[in-house]
């Protein structure tokens, strides 16, 4: 799987997954995506997940599902309705600016 991984990263920065023909451009996606959940998303979910409901297997694989659940089939309420995105800085890491820094830039 690193292998996988670093190839991906490599053909990415080097031609551009959107350069090839769209069968190794998606692959290339599928590789960077899942190199950025491994080294640079953090978990927000404060506990356990929400459960997503349970749909048959056939439903699932070829509808999206009105709240957002089993997008992603390995993690079913990843990206569900009412959970948090994921983030690229731990929770205890970050903060919110305070006013004046808040409004700098302004945002109008």
């Amino acid at each position: 799987m690193r292998l996988f991984l670093k190839t991906t990263e490599l053909i990415d920065r080097r031609i551009g997954w959107d350069k090839l023909p769209p069968v190794l451009g998606v692959a290339v996606l599928v590789g960077i995506r899942d190199a950025l959940r491994e080294h640079n998303l953090y978990d927000t979910c404060q506990g356990a997940p929400p459960e997503a409901d349970p749909l048959p297997p056939s439903d699932y694989l070829t509808v999206r599902t009105a709240n957002g659940s089993y997008n992603d089939l390995s993690a079913p309420s990843m990206g569900m309705a009412n959970t948090r995105f994921g983030r690229n800085v731990p929770l205890a890491e970050g903060h919110a600016e305070q006013l004046p820094d808040l409004m700098d830039p302004n945002p109008r």
